[in-house]
């Protein structure tokens, strides 16, 4: 059975906005799009950095080191980074929201 992790309470992801999180080892960011939260991976697959530092247009979530853009609600690549090597998408996770806390499912870890 794969567990359900309680990120955060509804109150502290505030309308477009993004903020990232530990859990089980995962750093995931969490993301409110136009009303509707989103869990990623937390580091851009081009060279790692730090999603929370780029920015979040409608959907469209920017890498703030090459401009890799990324759809929020599935991860998929919208636009590569500026220096032309391809990326893959970003891990997505199922969210849910439980009174007012927000709850995100990892998949069990392999071993």
């Amino acid at each position: 059975m794969c567990p359900w992790f309680k990120l955060a309470r509804v109150s502290e992801i505030r309308p477009n906005s993004m903020k990232e999180f530990e859990v089980a080892g995962c750093n995931i960011l969490l993301v409110n799009a136009l009303g509707r939260l989103y869990a990623l991976e937390a580091s851009c697959p081009h060279m790692g950095y730090a999603l929370k530092f780029g920015s979040l247009s409608s959907k469209v979530l920017r890498c703030g080191f090459h401009y890799a853009e990324f759809d929020v609600e599935d991860g998929r690549v919208l636009k590569e980074p500026v220096d032309g090597k391809g990326i893959r998408g970003l891990k997505s996770y199922p969210v849910k929201v439980e009174g007012e806390n927000i709850l995100v499912l990892l998949e069990e870890q392999k071993e």
